[in-house]
């Protein structure tokens, strides 16, 4: 091998397991590295061991949707949480996080609801902010609402 030059071998299978050592130079010195570790960078995210039992489905522009059957269906939406956000419509611009935060809320724009169950069937709920574990839920016509605290 030492007498061959790089353009004369054989292709590598494709993937690689990472497991392969490649030669780098490094400070002046010749080491050897993991193809794994080759072009390495951090993620700026964790994934779970497992996927969701339902993927969330992200349909509006930018947006961004996390959790088990979570939906961003509005545009520039951020939704966490399972079922987070679930057949919400009309909700562009509103962030949703919590287990089933936003769950069918229909026309809460500009919103936002955090805590488990917040702001779930919140109807008419524009411009509005829920905090706390069922906070706002089933509010109607609710909007430019604060609604601060434990099933408040």
């Amino acid at each position: 091998m030492a007498d061959k030059r790089i353009s004369e071998l054989t292709a590598a299978t494709l993937p690689l397991a990472g497991t392969e050592e490649i030669a780098i130079v490094q400070g002046g010195e010749t080491k050897k590295v993991a193809s794994s570790n080759v072009g390495y960078k951090q993620n700026w995210y964790a994934e779970n061991a497992t996927a969701p039992n339902t993927a969330p489905v992200a349909t509006g522009s930018s947006s961004i949707t996390l959790g088990d059957s979570a939906e961003a269906l509005s545009e520039n939406m951020f939704v966490f949480g399972n079922q987070a956000g679930y057949q919400a419509i009309n909700a562009n611009n509103s962030n949703f996080l919590g287990n089933q935060a936003g769950y069918e809320a229909e026309n809460a724009s500009n919103s936002n609801f955090f805590g488990i169950k917040a702001g779930v069937v919140a109807i008419n709920a524009n411009n509005s902010n829920f905090f706390g574990n069922n906070a706002g839920s089933d509010a109607t016509n609710a909007s430019f609402s604060n609604i601060f605290g434990y099933q408040a």
